[in-house]
């Protein structure tokens, strides 16, 4: 091997050491990408040998339910917060139409809908926290 590299060298120079190293690296690296993890990997007809390594899922974090169903039931106490501001506006806006404000019957017809989505969203909130929850 070593008369080969230097009868390259003598004829071709440093350009043909390097081609070489670079096909030698280039097969090595296919060879390697292609291998399954844990997978035992042959380069050159069994001239190098090795076991690619093995590459373990990350650890996932526990989940901590006390964190979750706390997080749960600020979310859920800010949603009726907003739920009774948006109720209050909604008594003020029908008060407006009954006294003839056009401007207020489109307001109106917006903060009902809201109302229900909000009303949508406290009740689904409601039901997770009662699944994931079941003690509170």
């Amino acid at each position: 091997m070593w008369d080969l590299l230097t009868q390259l060298y003598k004829r071709f120079g440093l350009w043909a050491l390097l081609g070489v190293a670079l096909v030698f690296g280039a097969v090595w690296w296919l060879t390697d990408i292609n291998a399954q993890p844990c997978e035992k990997v042959s380069v050159f007809f069994g001239f190098i040998e090795y076991n690619k390594a093995c590459n373990p899922p990350p650890p996932t974090p526990p989940i901590d339910v006390t964190t979750e169903c706390q997080e749960l039931q600020q979310l859920l106490e800010q949603k009726h917060g907003n739920y009774d501001k948006l109720k209050q506006l909604v008594y003020e806006l029908q008060a407006q139409v009954k006294e003839g404000n056009l401007d207020a019957q489109t307001e109106l017809q917006k903060s009902t809908k809201r109302l229900k989505e909000l009303q949508n969203q406290i009740h689904d909130l409601a039901a997770q926290q009662q699944i994931k929850c079941p003690g509170q």
